[in-house]
């Protein structure tokens, strides 16, 4: 999926397999959460009915950025405000709920992809995080970042040190 996505679909797409986001917390996603530097990404909202609310967990999370991440933000980043969102479609609106399902089964249906919901690309970072290593309970219950039993989680995942 991920080298089959384009455009601002290829942004929803890594943000959903390569750091665990959910669909509303991609489209709520803006460039002051995103801090390439430290490589973090803060989550604080979810875009619910196209109006921000606090994240499911209800208090912001902080979710690692790893090496093929950092490149696909850096490019989506590239000439916009602090305030402005991450994921923009040609127009430069966030794209509907919607849009995202749309354009993510027609690159299932163009390339003959299994069909997967926006969801199972959260399912996919997180069985990555526990074949690299992560404790199974500790993703369950405190999500990515804070499941790492050692300092080495980052640098299974790809992440650069801060």
């Amino acid at each position: 999926m991920l080298a089959r996505a384009s455009g601002w679909l290829s942004v929803a797409v890594a943000l959903g397999a390569l750091a665990g986001l959910r669909q509303g917390e991609v489209r709520a996603l803006e460039v002051r959460d995103v801090d390439l530097k430290h490589g973090i990404i803060t989550v604080r909202w979810v875009l619910s009915e196209n109006q921000p609310v606090a994240p499911k967990s209800g208090d912001e999370r902080v979710v690692p950025i790893g090496g093929p991440l950092a490149e696909v933000l850096a490019h989506a980043l590239r000439g916009k405000l602090p305030a402005a969102r991450v994921v923009l479609n040609k127009n430069g609106l966030t794209p509907s709920r919607q849009a995202v399902l749309s354009a993510l089964k027609a690159v299932q249906r163009r390339y003959s992809l299994p069909a997967r919901s926006f969801h199972s690309l959260r399912h996919y970072f997180l069985t990555a995080l526990v074949l690299g290593g992560a404790n199974l309970e500790a993703v369950r219950a405190r999500g990515p970042l804070q499941a790492a039993d050692d300092a080495a989680l980052p640098a299974r995942l790809g992440c650069r040190p801060s």
